[in-house]
């Protein structure tokens, strides 16, 4: 989610395995085959992009987030209480990233 094209293109990894990269809004992925029950991690490789693929040169305001949803299904539609984890990279940032964040499972 978030706004289009801010010059990043993450690479999601959940506990080893790739899921797919996230370019811009709109992009859903059902992870629940690669959680486990107790700790995992997943891992954010943000790659930043050549300028042409950034229409917010320089806002920190405009970023590309991508949250991991705990719910029965998958749906666009869900209440914050539902986010285990939020991952954010703005049009502001020119440095490549490579974070792993942990979340539960019970």
């Amino acid at each position: 989610s978030g706004s289009e094209y801010v010059g990043y293109a993450p690479t999601v990894n959940v506990n080893g395995k790739d899921v797919d990269n996230f370019f811009g809004p709109g992009k859903t992925q059902n992870i629940t085959k690669l959680v486990k029950e107790g700790e995992n991690s997943i891992t954010f490789n943000a790659k930043h992009l050549e300028a042409g693929y950034n229409k917010h040169k320089g806002d920190a305001s405009a970023e590309l987030i991508i949250q991991l949803v705990s719910g029965p299904f998958v749906t666009d539609e869900f209440s914050a209480s539902d986010v285990l984890l939020t991952y954010k990279r703005n049009a502001a940032e020119t440095d490549n990233f490579n974070d792993t964040k942990h979340f539960v499972k019970e």
